[in-house]
């Protein structure tokens, strides 16, 4: 983060529940450089991460080199999967990296394995991967739907 200058506003409301559950707290970050401007929105339940949305991202952000360098965005996506898997320990986001291999990204997708469902959404030059856990072939969307949006 070196370069950057980090900014977060905290929207606390005592009223808002994930997935109408558990007490969430949305954190606004900006992240600025002399030539370029990124601000995200998180979702934090219980101090984790549950939902990081993409606001605006202006400019060339610094890095020394490409991320993902050749990578599609499903490739991207599952790289970030496996890096927020070290990052919390959790091997379910090493599975869900797992579901992106070969998703082709010409069109909307569905895939089940074992108790996981992805969706794939294509739409406006935007890739939703939606996972939700699946019980007999009954969705629970409730339980932990997680949700991805990159750009293409």
């Amino acid at each position: 983060m070196a370069g950057y200058a980090v900014t977060a506003e905290a929207h606390a409301d005592a009223q808002a529940l994930y997935l109408g559950v558990a007490p969430q707290v949305n954190v606004e970050y900006t992240l600025a450089a002399e030539k370029s401007r990124l601000r995200v929105l998180c979702t934090f339940t219980e101090e984790k991460l549950q939902f990081l949305h993409v606001l605006d991202c202006e400019g060339e952000p610094l890095t020394d080199k490409e991320a993902y360098a050749g990578a599609d965005v499903a490739g991207k996506a599952a790289a970030f999967l496996d890096n927020y898997k070290v990052y919390t320990g959790e091997a379910l986001y090493g599975v869900f990296s797992a579901m992106l291999r070969d998703v082709a990204l010409d069109g909307n997708v569905t895939r089940v394995s074992g108790d996981r469902r992805l969706e794939v959404s294509v739409d406006g030059g935007y890739v939703t991967f939606k996972w939700t856990y699946v019980s007999d072939g009954v969705l629970a969307p409730s339980l932990w739907p997680w949700v991805l949006r990159m750009g293409g």
